[in-house]
């Protein structure tokens, strides 16, 4: 995205159903409001605010102007749990001074709501369509879901060392396609940091320039500094290049495996599998 143009966030349309009913909560009848889809935070850390992006649409908007009705309620959480957290998470990244356990877990959960958030907009005019069997897009991202599946995952982290020449902002958006399969993987560049959720026993393809933090090695203390991640990218466009690589045969095997469990009757046909 920006200004590395081939991004984008979703190429749907938004309908009145996106208004009735709150896509992260999935409650109907609440009162609205409307949640930025990149946060303000990162729209100024990324010097982007001037860049047009095209957007569900495909108009040509500004950041500023890339919003999602969402219930007051899940709109206010969003920040205060979520946005403000990960904002000083990338603060610490930015400055070597790493990751704690809670930092890194609040990344995994940021990233899931852009992916979350994206997939409900591009199935809101479909009523089968749910963001999985067990969970809403808040529940993912704000309760306490993660909880049966963190030891399983990895959280890949990448520091990038310089613009490239002729860039004064930096890049920010997805690299993962929205999957109809898993809700798991995503990827991403973001500023300077180069991320990726992934099932950990399909990380075996993540290159050696991420960084890889196992949710299963235990943490003497939240507050401790317990993940460091390196400078593995020279410039953004270098780590946007790997990211696209690394996430099609990422998407690839999450696809499988998933596959593999709708199969096995572990999904009603037409929704998402949640592991376990």
């Amino acid at each position: 995205m920006s200004n590395r143009h081939a991004r984008r966030a979703s190429q749907a349309k938004l309908s009145s159903h996106v208004r009735l009913r709150c896509v992260c909560c999935e409650r109907v009848g609440r009162a609205m409001n409307k949640e930025h889809y990149w946060p303000r935070w990162l729209i100024r850390r990324t010097l982007t605010a001037h860049e047009q992006w095209r957007w569900l649409d495909e108009n040509r908007i500004f950041p500023n102007s890339m919003t999602i009705p969402l219930c007051k309620d899940c709109n206010s959480t969003l920040g205060t749990e979520l946005e403000r957290p990960v904002e000083e998470a990338f603060d610490d990244l930015e400055n070597g001074r790493g990751l704690t356990d809670l930092q890194a877990e609040q990344i995994v959960r940021w990233l899931w709501k852009f992916e979350g958030l994206a997939w409900m907009c591009i199935h809101v005019d479909d009523p089968n369509r749910r963001y999985s069997d067990l969970y809403t897009v808040r529940d993912r991202v704000l309760g306490n879901a993660i909880a049966n599946l963190k030891e399983q995952l990895i959280l890949a982290v990448s520091i990038i060392d310089r613009n490239d020449d002729g860039f004064t902002n930096w890049p920010i958006g997805l690299n993962s396609p929205i999957s109809d399969r898993n809700s798991i993987f995503v990827s991403g560049v973001f500023s300077r940091i180069a991320l990726i959720v992934s099932m950990a026993h399909l990380a075996v393809d993540i290159p050696a320039t991420y960084s890889l933090y196992s949710f299963s090695n235990a943490v003497p203390r939240p507050t401790d500094k317990a993940f460091f991640p390196q400078v593995g990218f020279v410039t953004p466009n270098q780590a946007i290049v790997a990211s696209r690589m690394v996430s099609a045969v990422l998407l690839a095997t999450h696809e499988a495996e998933f596959a593999d469990a709708a199969n096995n009757s572990l999904m009603v046909p037409r929704r998402r599998v949640e592991l376990p």
